[in-house]
């Protein structure tokens, strides 16, 4: 069997799947079947494929619609929703720090102004905005090295 991301288990069934239901199991790690079933690790010990991991729905043997995907497809979709989400945080702290030095002189002519506790509160706010974006960025580069790390180990055996 192929690198699907759905199987059909009986072509006689009635089944239809919705649109976004689809959607949901077709990148990344599923975490559900479009069944309901959970998903589970899976070796095949079949001759086209002795060895291969793949991720199957718990219920693949009855008749419905089910997840069944490749552990290396998964780990690929894994990465790559890491780099997009490392791309859009890198992007929102520059947006942030742009926004934050071209405001810099506004801010202090509203100082001059006696506006001092409410340009304080803003910068906090943004501060922090700034601050929990940073750790976000660190902890999705941390989860891309641990991924790159389980991807070499899987390679080696």
């Amino acid at each position: 069997m192929g690198p699907h991301s759905w199987v059909a288990t009986s072509s006689s069934s009635s089944y239809s799947l919705d649109e976004n239901t689809i959607r949901d199991g077709e990148y990344g790690m599923p975490s559900n079947c479009y069944c309901g079933g959970r998903v589970m690790r899976e070796t095949s010990r079949t001759e086209q494929d002795p060895g291969k991991i793949y991720f199957s729905c718990e219920f693949r043997a009855k008749p419905s619609y089910h997840i069944r995907k490749w552990w290396d497809r998964v780990i690929e979709e894994e990465l790559e929703i890491l780099h997009s989400d490392i791309k859009r945080v890198s992007g929102e702290i520059e947006s942030l720090q742009t926004h934050h030095r071209a405001g810099m002189e506004e801010l202090i002519s509203e100082l001059k102004d006696g506006e001092l506790t409410f340009i304080i509160m803003d910068m906090r706010i943004a501060e922090k905005r700034i601050s929990d974006l940073k750790e976000e960025h660190e902890q999705s580069k941390a989860e891309i090295t641990r991924l790159e790390l389980v991807i070499g180990d899987f390679n080696k055996k």
